[in-house]
Parts: structure tokens; C-alpha cells; sequence
């Protein structure tokens, strides 16, 4: 009986003429159309959720120095400063979940209820 290993072409299995193993190129090129699209659409998932919760958390940090500087020229009332940040809490949970749409609607309702813009 002969050997199924003798009859691989070395090639296919990414092994060069000098022994060495092909890099990540190689692997990739091998890998089958359904699992390259898999691996494409959770970069892109990822990508964006990433660049959505960065816009969200943007805005709720922007707000934040605002009531604060408001808080430390005697602008905003201390007890108000504390009910805002306070009211913040929920929005940054949205945010860092990538709840973004809530939480932008959750902002403004804040700014609003608060009279910011």
C-alpha cells in the first residue's frame, strides 16, 4: 500500500521548494469564497460599530465639558449639573453598547429639557 503523503504536490499544501510555508497570502487565497465573505462582513460590523459608538461617545463628551465649564463659572446651578450627570448615565450605556440612535435621542431630549442646543 503506498503512501497518500508521497502523492501530495507540496505546493498545494504551501510548502516552497526551500522547506518554507507560504504566509498569510497563501491561506487566504486557499480558504473558500463563503468563509472569506464571513470573515469580510464581521471586519466591517466591527468597523462600524466601533466608528458609531466613537461619534456617540463624541457628542455625550463634548456636552460633559460644556455643563462642566458652565458648572465652574457659576453658569449652571451645582444641583442641576449633578441631575444632567446623572441623566448621562443611561445615554453612555447606549453609547458604548453602539445603541447610537438612542442614545443621540436621549442627548438631545437632555439638552433640550436643560436648554442646550
Amino acid at each position: 500500500m503506498q503512501n497518500s503523503k508521497q502523492n501530495v504536490d507540496p505546493a498545494r499544501l504551501g510548502v516552497r521548494s526551500n522547506g518554507d510555508r507560504g504566509g498569510g497570502a497563501r491561506v487566504w487565497m486557499r480558504m473558500n469564497m463563503s468563509a472569506r465573505l464571513t470573515l469580510l462582513a464581521l471586519a466591517i460590523l466591527c468597523a462600524g460599530v466601533g466608528a458609531a459608538s466613537a461619534a456617540c461617545s463624541g457628542a455625550v463628551g463634548e456636552f460633559e465639558t460644556v455643563i462642566n465649564s458652565d458648572a465652574e463659572t457659576g453658569n449652571l446651578n451645582k444641583g442641576v449639573h449633578r441631575k444632567i450627570v446623572s441623566e448621562l448615565g443611561p445615554v453612555k450605556t447606549n453609547c458604548s453598547a453602539g445603541r447610537d440612535a438612542d442614545a443621540t435621542r436621549a442627548l438631545a431630549a437632555i439638552k433640550s429639557r436643560h436648554g442646550y442646543r
